[in-house]
């Protein structure tokens, strides 16, 4: 079986972090979420501040995760972009 091209497996890699990051949402498995990001990962809201920094977003996600329930969560990327080695960008 031939080997897949790089930008391929790049894909597929991003895909398989999208799915953990929606399996642990929907445990509300904050270790799990936590554990794919880096220092300088900043969320984005509908609805709130825009929270930078993984111990800003921890410690918000960790005194709401007790009282929030979430019965559903449905990512709708339309297009990733490599950017360059480490590098990409969706939306």
């Amino acid at each position: 079986m031939p080997a897949l091209p790089s930008e391929e497996n790049d894909l597929r890699a991003i895909e398989a972090i999208n799915q953990r990051d929606v399996q642990g949402a929907l445990a509300n498995d904050v270790e799990m979420m936590m554990s794919q990001w880096t220092d300088d990962f900043v969320l984005l809201q509908s609805a709130g501040p825009i929270l930078r920094g993984r111990s800003a977003i921890a410690e918000a996600l960790g005194s709401a995760a007790s009282a929030v329930e979430i019965l559903e969560y449905v990512l709708d990327i339309q297009e990733v972009r490599r950017m360059g080695p480490g590098r990409c960008t969706g939306r």
